[in-house]
């Protein structure tokens, strides 16, 4: 199973590098960004690298109803068997897909791992009263 991260401008460029940054490793992980050369020369990129694609792909994408959500879900629709896409990427969910790719056996599978990655790389903290602040240790 392979990983492709595709968004907006520099942001699939982003997470690789915070990928690689956290983990030294991009294995199994390859991006491609819509930008500045426009929708027809992405479109032209996103489907070579889906017909480079010898293993079954898991899409993650930056935005629903974006251009390379849309480009990808296409795909999708005409290659169900061969290809998951999810939206709302993030770098817990691109951390968490690429440390744990080999262990899984389906792309239903690696759906739900980032699911819940993206759901609970999340955090909203409680607010803390001026006394507490001082007894942080960071």
């Amino acid at each position: 199973m392979d990983i492709l991260i595709t968004t907006h401008g520099k942001l699939a460029e982003g997470l690789m590098s915070g990928l690689s940054f956290i983990t030294g490793s991009t294995d199994h992980v390859e991006s491609v960004a819509l930008d500045e050369m426009g929708i027809e020369d992405f479109r032209h990129r996103l489907q070579q690298k889906f017909s480079e694609a010898s293993e079954p792909l898991i899409v993650l994408a930056d935005l629903k109803g974006g251009t390379p959500y849309n480009e990808s879900f296409a795909y999708y629709l005409a290659h169900p068997d061969d290809i998951r896409v999810v939206s709302g990427v993030n770098l817990p969910m691109v951390i968490e897909l690429a440390t744990m790719i080999s262990g899984l056996s389906s792309l239903d599978e690696a759906v739900d791992l980032v699911r819940a990655a993206g759901v609970n790389g999340i955090s909203v903290p409680d607010n803390v009263d001026d006394e507490e602040e001082d007894d942080l240790d960071f």
